[in-house]
C-alpha cells in the first residue's frame, strides 16, 4: 500500500464512499459476508469493503464491475452540469439564475454561482477516480476467470483486463494523476 493511495482516497472521498457503498450492496446481493465496513480506513481497504471470497466466477466479475459502472454513471451525471454550462453555453456566472433561483443576498448568489460548477466538477472527478476494484478482488476474479466456459471467457475478457489494469493503477494512486491530466487537457480545449 502506498501513502499516495490513501491520500488520493481521502481527497476524493465522495467517490470512495459511493464505491464502497456500491460494493457493500453487491456483497448483500451476492450473499457474500462483509468482514468490516470501515469505508475510509487508513489502509489498503480505504474506499473498499473487506468481504469474504466470492466463489462463483460470474459473480466475482459482476462484483468488480457493477460498483465501478455505477460510479462511472454518477461521474457522468455530476459532470454534465459544469460541462454543459461552461463548455457549451459559456455560462460562467449565472448558474443559479439559469435554474430560476434568486437568493436575497447578492454576495451569496455570486459566491454560489462561482462555487457550484467547481463542486460538481470535483464530485465528478471523485467518482471517475474511484472506478477500479481492489487488487485482491481482481486477483480473485482472475482465478475465477479460469473456471468460465470458453464463450464466457471471450465475453468477459475485455472487462477483466480493464478492471485488472485499473486495480493496479489505483493501488499506486495513478488513476488520480491520469484523471487530473485528462481534466486539465479538457479544460484547455
Amino acid at each position: 500500500m502506498s501513502i499516495f493511495y490513501v491520500i488520493t482516497k481521502l481527497l476524493t472521498f465522495p467517490g470512495a464512499l459511493t464505491k464502497a457503498l456500491f460494493e457493500h450492496i453487491m456483497c448483500k446481493i451476492l450473499k457474500s459476508p462483509v468482514d468490516s465496513i470501515g469505508y475510509l480506513s487508513l489502509d489498503e481497504t480505504c474506499g473498499h469493503v473487506d468481504h469474504e471470497l466470492i466463489e462463483r466466477p460470474a459473480a466475482s466479475f459482476w462484483y468488480c464491475f457493477i460498483p465501478g459502472l455505477l460510479n462511472w454513471l454518477l461521474g457522468i451525471i455530476l459532470g454534465l452540469f459544469p460541462l454543459i454550462n461552461i463548455a457549451f453555453l459559456g455560462n460562467y456566472t449565472g448558474f443559479l439564475e439559469s435554474f430560476g433561483v434568486q437568493l436575497g443576498n447578492a454576495n451569496l448568489q455570486t459566491t454560489l454561482n462561482f462555487l457550484l460548477p467547481w463542486i460538481f466538477a470535483w464530485l465528478s472527478f471523485s467518482m471517475f477516480t474511484n472506478l477500479a476494484p481492489m487488487v485482491e478482488d481482481s486477483l480473485v476474479m482472475k482465478e475465477q476467470y479460469g473456471k468460465l466456459p470458453g464463450f464466457l471467457k471471450f465475453l468477459f475478457a475485455l472487462g477483466y483486463i480493464n478492471m485488472r489494469i485499473g486495480a493496479v493503477l489505483e493501488k499506486y494512486g495513478v488513476t488520480f494523476i491520469c484523471f487530473a491530466l485528462v481534466t486539465f487537457v479538457l479544460a484547455i480545449i
